[in-house]
């Protein structure tokens, strides 16, 4: 049964190029994994903090091919909680106890900057509930987006 706790951590690793290392996303209860720990890592992998945060929910949907609509759910939760640690982290957000990421940690090893922080679940979600399947930008359904990805990818090679 699960536990009451929806608090996550996540834990950052930057290297001194500002480039995403590595990333981990648990429940913070009890260290239980959210789809995989890091499911992001190699979309995400040596891209720069700009380069994350200048990605918005459409576009990272659209680079992003999920199975299932729980398995979208889950990346858009490890999505926005990369985000919110790296906008904690560069000082765009506060990164406070009240914050949809509170930073617990930073230390510095090897050239690499450790980030560890508690994400707010709720916050979390309401970004994805914001930009997710709710028709503000026309995609009703997972299947739906799948066949405008499909259809969008035949007309791009139909145009070359």
């Amino acid at each position: 049964m699960p536990c009451d706790n929806v608090t996550e951590k996540i834990r950052l690793v930057i290297d001194k190029d500002d480039r995403l290392v590595s990333y981990k996303l648990v429940k913070k209860s009890c260290n239980g994994l959210l789809g995989q720990e890091s499911m992001l890592i190699d979309l995400l992998k040596d891209k720069t903090t700009k380069q994350i945060l200048a990605v918005d929910a459409a576009a990272f949907r659209n680079s992003y091919s999920a199975q299932s609509d729980v398995e979208e759910f889950i990346a858009l939760k490890h999505f926005f909680a990369i985000k919110s640690a790296l906008e904690a982290v560069i000082g765009n957000t506060p990164g406070g106890a009240d914050s949809s990421c509170a930073i617990a940690q930073v230390n510095y090893d090897n050239g690499n900057l450790i980030v560890e922080a508690d994400i707010a679940v709720d916050i979390v979600t309401e970004k994805i509930r914001a930009c997710g399947i709710c028709a503000g930008c026309g995609i009703k359904s997972f299947s739906e987006k799948k066949v405008r990805t499909t259809k969008a990818k035949a007309k791009k090679k139909a145009d070359i």
